[in-house]
């Protein structure tokens, strides 16, 4: 039997990880993030970081965080564009747990994912003619969410999710597959959705879509918590290609008092170091970013996270920020690990989709983090976040 006041949220990257487990930060849930220690939070998140590594590593790190999560409940995060090792990572969590029966829906309505007959479809667009096409790891071929999630699955529609609840509930539970995956539209659909998956004893597997209808089937009391605030500097990282996340810093780098630098895919600490030696005192927001117009294959552009990271590491003396906002999962992934730091205290969001926390411990102890998937949002996304009128 699982304890519902003790959550365990598993996620494949960092991003998916935030955004997920800061729909719970809306609650009297106490939130932590945690790299090193044993959980001992009310929500504790754990990133498997197991995207893009083989499959049967990627099961192994998932059951090893189902046992460090024993006895409480579970949700299993996935990315709302189903990249990964969705499938698999799924049956390793019901190997290694109590449950029998998963829901799967990746839908994120107010960000403009949606399910309907089973095809998964970003702003209107099915997901194979949007920039997911062109993933450096998992690019989209198809918007069948059973083919994304590549095991066998059974398929409810919106007639069941929208029917009475009884019968959604039975439907889950006497599904011919494990793995159950749902259409869903609107947030209502994703309300309906969470309570039958709590009926039914089942695993719920989303986003913070699906995160965010969880928390609020459980009636946990709901905590108010300050609006987001930039404190001093910000140290912006993009380590992902992706068009939308190049959109945005093309925006950012109209403002007077931001700094973008365009990083080749060698360069090196030292050489950025030289270039902000003499950094005019009025840049408020520095930002590093490849300097690549579309997504290049070549292993030093793949691994292109890791030296953003390095060189945001080194500057950290020079341009001293309290707020750091990374883009990207790898990219936060090893410029965490980098920064010693032991866990983040996730407090909420700083926009729908954009979470944000303290770091705790390491070289940026109690500094400001905010995360953001690449692909995610719109060209004035990172624009709003830092220049809204409470941030001025």
């Amino acid at each position: 039997m699982t304890n519902t006041s003790k959550i365990g949220l598993i996620a494949d990257d960092f991003t998916g990880a935030m955004d997920s487990g800061a729909q719970f930060s809306y609650s009297e849930f106490g939130v932590h993030f945690r790299f090193t220690g044993l959980p001992t939070s009310d929500v504790e998140i754990i990133n498997t970081a197991s995207r893009e590594i083989p499959e049967t590593e990627a099961v192994a790190r998932v059951q090893a965080a189902c046992h460090s999560l024993a006895g409480r409940s579970l949700f299993k995060k996935i990315d709302s564009t189903l990249r990964g090792h969705v499938g698999a990572e799924i049956e390793g969590v019901l190997s290694a747990s109590t449950y029998r029966k998963a829901v799967i829906c990746p839908a994120a309505p107010l960000q403009g994912r949606t399910v309907q007959n089973g095809v998964l479809s970003v702003k209107g667009l099915p997901l194979e003619q949007t920039t997911f096409k062109d993933d450096p790891v998992y690019p989209a071929k198809t918007s069948r969410i059973a083919e994304l999630v590549g095991k066998p699955v059974s398929h409810l529609s919106l007639d069941f999710v929208r029917g009475p609840q009884n019968e959604l509930v039975d439907a889950i539970s006497r599904a011919d597959h494990a793995l159950v995956t749902t259409d869903a539209e609107t947030s209502d659909d994703l309300s309906v959705l969470a309570r039958a998956i709590l009926d039914a004893q089942a695993l719920p597997c989303g986003a913070f879509g699906l995160a965010k209808a969880y928390l609020l089937a459980l009636n946990v009391p709901s905590v108010e918590h300050p609006a987001f605030k930039v404190d001093g500097r910000v140290l912006v990282i993009v380590g992902s290609a992706n068009q939308t996340a190049r959109q945005q810093v093309e925006r950012l780098e109209t403002f007077p008092d931001c700094l973008v630098l365009k990083l080749d895919a060698s360069s090196s600490p030292k050489e950025i170091k030289s270039t902000l030696a003499t950094l005019p005192s009025d840049k408020r927001i520095l930002v590093l970013y490849g300097n690549q117009e579309k997504t290049i294959r070549t292993p030093e552009w793949l691994r292109f996270g890791q030296t953003v990271s390095e060189v945001a590491l080194s500057l950290l003396e020079i341009f001293q920020p309290q707020t750091i906002l990374a883009v990207g999962g790898e990219t936060v992934t090893y410029f965490c690990q980098q920064a010693q730091a032991r866990s983040i205290r996730v407090l909420g969001e700083a926009a729908p989709g954009i979470p944000f926390g303290r770091i705790q411990g390491g070289l940026l102890n109690q500094r400001l983090l905010v995360t953001k998937a690449g692909g995610f949002g719109n060209p004035d996304t990172l624009v709003n976040i830092l220049y809204s009128a409470e941030n001025k």
